[in-house]
Parts: structure tokens; C-alpha cells; sequence
């Protein structure tokens, strides 16, 4: 028996900016889309828990972040994950890997400032479905435990997954994303201990920020049975977005990918049933 293919789209980063909150919620009204993270501490949280409630919309995840932005927490509470002369977290991965590499991370630092994400969504009265986190920093395994664990007190059945089954450039990106294959081991067992949900497959890393109808189409045409969760980065553009998040990303190329109709004609003749994370089943 052929295992059904169930999807789940999933639009990260929204409350970063009006210009990607408008075009996730348009991709959620009108495209393929069927769930959406939010950065609870994002220049556009206010903006993005308004335009859910115009569209009746109360589930979300939390897209956990500790690279980039500036936190909820004062600096001085987390003083071993944020640059203090900016008050900001550090600026990516790369940064923050380094620091926890050379144990410089104070894993309490993270616990408090995830906690009070989940807290200001949880208080803006949405109801947290599931946990992922900005560049998929809890593929580290204290920063995964840290996730995991919150998940379980918070009530939250499903924790992202994020180690790709798809072919991966021969780039920085696809090096860092193969070694995701190793470390996502002690993710993987947390999340069974835990009795978390995760989606069988994950794809979309090879297209991160780049998302178009050709290569969307691809991946849809070698869906594998079971669930498969789908990252994906719809935006508008709006003056001003590149320059806040210069990483060169096509938002609006995925915006028209994920909301295209032929796209939406090939999930319906292929069977393929699009569910929101509340949509599947646990193991």
C-alpha cells in the first residue's frame, strides 16, 4: 500500500517586516500555503498578530530566533548571546556557532529569551502549534534540547525537523546543511523521547530564499510518501526589506511560486492532501 503524500508549507520569518508579514498572509488566503512561524521578537510582531486576526487565523509556531535581531530579554540578562554594544543578538549563525563551539554560550541565556517568545505569542492570545527556530539553530544539540524541552511545558506537539532528504548544492550552504545530517541524530532522539511530533521529510533547504515555480514544481513532483514538511520564504517587495535583510533573498518569486495556479492544479490531480501542522497524525 502507497503511503499517502501530505504537505505541510510551512512561511518563516513572518513579523519580520510588514512587506513579508503581507505576503505570507496572502500566500496563507490564496496559495498553498498552510502555516506560518512568527518571530516573536521581530520589528513586525504587532503587524503580523493583527493581519492573522483580520484573517481569523489564531494558530501559529514560533519561529525561535537568537541570531540577527534584538531580544526581549534586556542584554544584560543574557549577556553570552548578545553583541552588548548593540544590544542585539549576533549577527547569524556563524557568529553564534563559533561562541558555542568555544563554549561561551550560557545555555540558560537561551532558555529565558525562547521562554519569553513563546510567552508574548501565547499572550497575544494565538495558540502555538509548533517550534522551529531562525536558521535552524537547534539542530545544535543543548540549543535542541532547550526546544524540545520548552515544547513539552508548553504543551506543543510538533518541533521541526530540519535536516533535509533533498539533493544539496555543492556550496557553503549545502556543506553546513550535510552536516546537519550528523548532528540532527540527537535532535531526532529528543523528539522520540519526548513523544514530539516532525514531519517524515523536510525540503526546501536547497532553496532557501530562491523558491521559484520551476524548482517548487521539482520537488513536488518527487513528493515521498508520508509527511513532508516544506520551508518556504514568501514576501512582497516593499523599499526597504532588502536593505533591512540584504541575504538576497526572491521573496517575491516565492510569494508567485506558492500561489500559482498551476502549482495549485498539480497538488490537486496528484492527491497530494495539504494539512496544517494540527492536520497530522503523531507517531
Amino acid at each position: 500500500m502507497v503511503a499517502e503524500k501530505v504537505l505541510i508549507v510551512n512561511a518563516d520569518d513572518f513579523g519580520l517586516h510588514p512587506a513579508i508579514n503581507e505576503g505570507i498572509i496572502l500566500a496563507l488566503r490564496e496559495g498553498i500555503v498552510t502555516d506560518t512561524s512568527i518571530v516573536a521578537c521581530g520589528s513586525a510582531f504587532e503587524d503580523a498578530v493583527s493581519r492573522l486576526r483580520l484573517i481569523g487565523k489564531y494558530d501559529v509556531g514560533v519561529h525561535l530566533t537568537i541570531v540577527g535581531e534584538k531580544p526581549l530579554s534586556s542584554p544584560d540578562e543574557i549577556p553570552t548571546i548578545v553583541n552588548r554594544s548593540e544590544g542585539k543578538f549576533f549577527a547569524g549563525y556563524r557568529d553564534f556557532l563559533l561562541r558555542y563551539l568555544l563554549g561561551k554560550v550560557d545555555i540558560e541565556d537561551v532558555k529565558k529569551e525562547f521562554h519569553l517568545q513563546i510567552k508574548r505569542v501565547v499572550d497575544a492570545r494565538l495558540h502555538v502549534t509548533h517550534l522551529d527556530t531562525h536558521q535552524h539553530i537547534h539542530l545544535l544539540p543543548k540549543i535542541g534540547d532547550v526546544v524540545v524541552s520548552l515544547a513539552v511545558r508548553n504543551g506543543v506537539s510538533y518541533v521541526r525537523y530540519p535536516v533535509p532528504d533533498e539533493r544539496l548544492p555543492f556550496n557553503l550552504r549545502g556543506m553546513v546543511f550535510r552536516l546537519s545530517r550528523f548532528l540532527g541524530g540527537h535532535l531526532l532522539k529528543k523528539l522520540r523521547e519526548s513523544d514530539i511530533c516532525f514531519a517524515d521529510h523536510f525540503l526546501g533547504v536547497a532553496y532557501g530564499g530562491k523558491l521559484n515555480k520551476g524548482n517548487l514544481l521539482m520537488l513536488l513532483k518527487g513528493l515521498p510518501g508520508g509527511i513532508t514538511e516544506v520551508m518556504c520564504h514568501p514576501g512582497l517587495v516593499r523599499e526597504g526589506v532588502d536593505k533591512v535583510y540584504p541575504w538576497g533573498y526572491l521573496w517575491e518569486k516565492e510569494f508567485e511560486a506558492l500561489t500559482d495556479a498551476d502549482i495549485k492544479s498539480y497538488i490537486f490531480r496528484e492527491g497530494i492532501r495539504l494539512s496544517g501542522v494540527k492536520g497530522v497524525a503523531c507517531r
